[in-house]
């Protein structure tokens, strides 16, 4: 039964009313206090509050957001995954939790943190959602920043050349800043300019404008000028001449930084925005330790750059140092060739009278020497440049040393011959060494001692076993060596005074390359003397070589081990030194061999269709190319080839062997080197 409502309902309504208002108005004061966004939504997902933070944040109007439109504020890129992940979120009845930037009222886009949780009733049914839109935007680009700082620190010291990540870093630095142009200059001091590198934002058409700028024009040209940062800021309502370009394609925000690397400038690195007045002073940090990083990249590219150019232009005068080498040696040697093909073969004949036997001689040692001044020349450019290989093989030290003993016994006539002994008692005689270059060494100190040892005195070569080691001493009766000569015995080009070059002669470089090649095997090369008229002691030390298995030498005495023989009866011979090719002809024709001569490739290819030949002796430096690019040419055939070439170096000898050559022969050569390589072809 109802009753009419009395005064004290009244006042209960009206005390509720007013209770409902104050709880209603500390609400929306508690909600307004709070620094971040409080929002609400329905239950399907609906947005049916947003607190006066997201108004002010935003700019938009009261009540404009709510509903499906909440991600208008969103970035473009953030709208769809934050759209997906609430739909998610009701779906499921999880947690909502997620990172995205939103809109500020004057452009910028922070980044928040929005976390919201559904509120449930008794029986655990959605009634309504509650969330919050926390600002991290500070905390998220700090940890950008160095992420981002990172990445281009590790990404400019790995790159082998900076530039090649320039436009990736400031496309990552443009997408971090939300700005929309860079300009990347290089200095040219030279010049008084700036030349555009790279850049971002502008078209085709526009970049002409921009590609060279002087020192003192436009807001990078006076960076450079200055060294100093700018920060333009406004630039639309920039009225300043430097200015005038980025104002008219939109720039807003301009900030140039100079790249400056130990003092000095390597060129600028700007960035611009369109969409705002400045850049916050956390963005200008960046880009200034972007720069500094930019900056540190770039000059080392440069110096690599310059390292790079110093490289090549190194390698191209060793080249053609090599080539003049090359050129130099085969100038020299072709001619004493014939010289010495003729002296070794006269020196022969037993029917010349006794005085012109001697003056054969004669010629036939000078040339010899000459030849061998080209090869101490040679070597020592060689080894100066670290350009010797050796050819190691087990070496027994005893039967080297009689070689080069019996060698130099027969280069020199019997009146100039001082008594050579040895005294062998080395038990362990074997080393890993290259035998040509042993041989060198042993022969370089030989020659050495019968150089300054008179004819009635006598060299020793001893041998002895210490610490794992064989000691080779030479030892003459000559004039000595003077203590203060000592020290430098062994430096190229000195023979310790005038008086001693006058009278024996050579270049001084004999020791100097017997010590680098004695060096190169692990050795070591001494001297000593007691002084002038006390003769002299020449010590080579090199470690001993245990083998690891005793390996059984073929006999070339047994017929059983015997390969087939090469039957040579008819000669090839291509050859352009006119003289060199007679000389060559008639001692080849003296024993017994056909010979057919040709001074080109092609007039060598037309001889070998004409017909068949057993051998080929063949110059490497031809009119109309090179005896190794004949030999191919020929290689169906199966013709064995020697060379015999003015072109003497290491490189020559290993092409020589490449393109199939069985023996290389550097002139000028004697005719017992001639018979010897013709005797191991046939």
């Amino acid at each position: 039964m109802s009753h009419a409502p009395t005064l004290s309902d009244a006042l209960a309504g009206a005390e509720a009313e007013k209770l409902l208002r104050d709880s209603e108005n500390y609400l929306r004061e508690l909600i307004a206090s709070l620094p971040g966004i409080i929002w609400s939504a329905r239950p399907d997902g609906y947005c049916e509050y947003l607190s006066p933070q997201w108004y002010e944040f935003t700019g938009s109007r009261i009540g404009e957001n709510l509903g499906d439109t909440w991600t208008a504020p969103l970035h473009p890129e953030d709208q769809g995954r934050a759209s997906e992940a609430w739909k998610n979120a009701v779906t499921e009845r999880c947690i909502y939790d997620i990172e995205y930037r939103i809109r500020r009222h004057d452009g910028v886009y922070r980044w928040f943190k929005v976390r919201g949780r559904p509120v449930r009733d008794s029986s655990g049914n959605i009634v309504r959602w509650f969330g919050t839109c926390t600002d991290i935007d500070a905390q998220r680009r700090a940890a950008e920043r160095l992420g981002l700082l990172s990445d281009i620190s590790s990404r400019l010291l790995a790159a082998d050349e900076p530039q090649e990540i320039i436009d990736y870093l400031c496309h990552e630095i443009l997408r971090h800043l939300d700005a929309q142009f860079f300009f990347n200059y290089l200095a040219d001091d030279a010049a008084g300019v700036l030349r555009l590198n790279a850049c971002q934002g502008i078209s085709d058409e526009l970049r002409p404008r921009m590609e060279t700028l002087a020192y003192g024009t436009a807001v990078c040209g006076c960076v450079a000028r200055d060294g100093n940062m700018s920060h333009r800021v406004a630039v639309q309502d920039d009225t300043a001449v430097e200015t005038q370009f980025i104002r008219s394609i939109g720039v807003r925000a301009y900030c140039c930084h100079p790249l400056i690397s130990q003092g000095r400038l390597i060129g600028t690195l700007s960035f611009g925005a369109s969409n705002r007045d400045r850049f916050s002073d956390e963005d200008v940090s960046l880009m200034r330790a972007v720069s500094d990083q930019v900056a540190m990249a770039m000059q080392r590219m440069l110096l690599l750059k310059e390292m790079r150019r110093q490289k090549d232009e190194a390698e191209a005068a060793s080249h053609a140092k090599d080539h003049f080498l090359a050129t130099l040696s085969h100038e020299l040697r072709t001619p004493l060739n014939p010289i010495m093909l003729v002296a070794s073969a006269l020196v022969k004949r037993a029917d010349l009278a006794p005085d012109l036997l001697q003056d054969l001689e004669v010629i036939r040692t000078s040339a010899q020497l000459e030849a061998r001044l080209v090869d101490d020349l040679l070597d020592l450019t060689r080894i100066t440049r670290g350009k010797i290989d050796l050819q190691l093989d087990q070496v027994h030290v005893h039967q080297a040393v009689r070689y080069t003993i019996d060698a130099c016994a027969a280069e020199l006539p019997a009146e100039r011959k001082p008594l050579i002994l040895t005294d062998l008692r080395a038990e362990q005689d074997t080393v890993l060494a290259d035998p040509a270059r042993l041989s060198q060494v042993l022969w370089n100190l030989l020659r050495n001692a019968v150089k300054f040892t008179p004819h009635t005195g006598t060299i020793t070569v001893r041998t002895a076993n210490t610490d794992g080691a064989i000691c080779i001493e030479v030892i003459d009766t000559g004039i000595g060596i003077d203590p203060e000569i000592l020290p430098r015995i062994f430096d190229a080009f000195d023979q310790g005074s005038p008086m001693v070059t006058r009278q024996f002669g050579g270049l001084g470089l004999g020791l100097t390359i017997a010590q680098a090649l004695v060096k190169l095997h692990g050795g070591t090369l001494s001297a000593h003397s007691a002084g002038r008229g006390e003769g002299a002691t020449f010590s080579i030390r090199l470690p001993l070589h245990v083998p690891l298995a005793a390996a059984q030498e073929p006999d070339d005495s047994d017929p059983g081990v015997a390969g087939p023989r090469h039957v040579v009866e008819s000669v090839l011979l291509v050859e352009d030194h006119v003289p060199t090719a007679a000389v060559l002809k008639r001692i080849l024709a003296a024993e017994g061999f056909a010979v057919e001569h040709a001074a080109t490739v092609k007039a060598a290819l037309e001889l070998a269709r004409d017909r068949s030949f057993d051998l080929v002796i063949s110059d490497i430096g031809l009119p109309d190319g090179t005896g190794r690019d004949l030999l191919p040419l020929l290689r169906d055939r199966k013709i064995p080839a020697i060379a015999v070439s003015g072109f003497g170096m290491e490189s020559d000898l290993d092409l020589s062997r490449e393109a199939g050559f069985v023996a290389h022969l550097v002139k000028p050569i004697t005719i017992d080197a001639l018979l010897g390589a013709l005797k191991r072809v046939r």
